[in-house]
């Protein structure tokens, strides 16, 4: 499957141009969707809406790099995949593109292509709306959960007073419940994420705001890809058009949550 097509995105048309000399894409070909790979599990970033479609922030990223590479929207696909299961989906062409909290790193990078990035995220704490906590130390003889098997887990075990208490549970949205039931003080995992479940219960919960690592959200793509120029222009034409944080506002806004602009698309270095 090929991410290109012959329209050209206003802006971007000088390396669009370049992508599309050697496509022969038939737009009347079912095989020929594009494919972008999210998680369909993470409110405000991408959840799957009940209806057979998703929304989110990064489904509208997703859709607006889509139709800056030429794509009409009929021809976008949008599939769950796994976290574990990314550079695998990529490598075999299950899909053609991933926006899905997909943080760049250099191991990764040579596993694929990225680019971005498009989001700067950190591990935070949700809590209770009400509660003093301003960090992992403030959580002595409290209970914090997160994903079983995650990153963060292990990462906030590191950080926490020493009479906190990890509960890992099966995902992030089980922590939530727990959360808002009262049976755990704090949830831990990217700030971005927590903003979703904050927007979702705005008046009972918040994030802390004290993130304590720093994670670049970039586009995977397949390795060598033509078309990670093409991606982190029309990334930076988000961001500099106002489409970026007109989408963080109105996916997150009420979170309380602000999110920090990216460097430039292409800048990062391993």
């Amino acid at each position: 499957m090929s991410v290109r097509r012959t329209a050209v995105a206003t802006g971007v048309a000088a390396v669009l141009l370049l992508l599309t000399a050697c496509t022969d894409a038939d737009p009347d070909d079912p095989a020929d969707d594009l494919v972008i790979g999210i998680s369909g599990t993470d409110p405000g970033l991408a959840l799957a809406d009940g209806d057979g479609g998703y929304s989110g922030l990064e489904v509208d990223l997703a859709s607006y790099l889509a139709r800056g590479l030429g794509w009409d929207d009929d021809d976008i696909t949008f599939e769950m995949v796994d976290p574990a299961e990314r550079e695998t989906a990529l490598a075999s062409g299950d899909v053609d593109m991933v926006v899905s909290g997909y943080a760049i790193t250099a191991e990764r990078d040579l596993a694929v292509d990225f680019a971005g990035p498009y989001f700067v995220a950190g591990q935070d704490l949700l809590v209770a709306e009400d509660a003093r906590t301003t960090g992992p130390r403030d959580l002595d003889g409290s209970t914090v959960c997160g994903a079983d098997g995650s990153a963060g887990l292990a990462q906030i075990g590191e950080e926490l007073s020493p009479g906190a208490v990890l509960r890992p549970v099966a995902d992030t949205g089980t922590c939530v419940d727990l959360l808002l039931s009262g049976q755990v003080d704090a949830v831990t995992a990217d700030d971005v994420v927590l903003a979703g479940y904050a927007e979702e219960h705005p008046d009972e919960l918040r994030v802390v705001g004290s993130p304590f690592t720093t994670h670049y959200y970039g586009v995977g793509l397949p390795e060598d890809s033509p078309d990670v120029g093409a991606v982190n222009t029309l990334i930076a034409s988000a961001l500099a058009d106002g489409t970026w944080q007109a989408e963080v506002d109105r996916h997150l806004g009420r979170s309380g949550y602000t999110a920090p602009l990216p460097p430039a698309p292409g800048s990062l270095a391993f």
